[in-house]
């Protein structure tokens, strides 16, 4: 049984008739470029996520993290992030090839702002950057060049609601899913 909405809202002119309008100056904060505030975060940030859109229209976010400050910011419009090894399926990298366009979605742990930037992705290879992104001796494979083209803080709302990062581990009801668990089910699936 599929799901039927009341109601589809399929226009912006439905959509601001149920949410107001955004504050004239939260809009005037988004930047270009990254300044010194965003600077500041990514250099603590040990873990972002990353959206990019495949030939199939299918949107991919992947989680990207090492110690805080493995993002490099070149200069104001560049940030250079390390690709390691991981498992292969290199669905981002795959995507950047059709479309450069990403999502960048920057966390501090226990911090309940985040940054986020979008902009425009080149997969690369550079021997000296890749020295400089080694972490214990090891050099990652390849990196991401990402133009920015646009960069704002993010409100805390959705980290106070969920209390993600007050609430104690031991507070779970049950214990997550994990890999193993999925491996599992696509197994069973493909034996069916």
């Amino acid at each position: 049984m599929s799901f039927e909405a009341d109601e589809i809202i399929d226009s912006q002119a439905k959509l601001r008739a149920i949410l107001k309008e955004p504050d004239q100056a939260l809009l005037n904060q988004d930047l270009d470029h990254v300044n010194e505030v965003a600077r500041q975060f990514i250099a603590l940030a040990p873990f972002l996520i990353i959206t990019s859109k495949g030939p199939d229209g299918l949107m991919d976010t992947s989680p990207k993290g090492d110690p805080r400050g493995f993002v490099k910011v070149w200069d104001e419009k560049t940030l250079i992030i390390p690709i390691r090894a991981g498992n292969n399926r290199a669905d981002t990298l795959e995507n950047i090839l059709h479309d450069p366009a990403v999502g960048l979605l920057f966390l501090i742990p226990h911090h309940t702002t985040t940054l986020r930037i979008a902009g425009q992705a080149k997969i690369i290879q550079d021997k000296t950057m890749q020295k400089r992104l080694a972490v214990n001796g090891r050099e990652p494979q390849l990196a991401l060049a990402i133009t920015v083209q646009q960069a704002f803080m993010h409100c805390p709302q959705c980290f106070v609601r969920s209390n993600l990062w007050t609430e104690k581990p031991d507070a779970t009801p049950a214990a997550p899913p994990n890999l193993l668990d999925w491996e599992k089910a696509a197994e069973r699936k493909q034996l069916t």
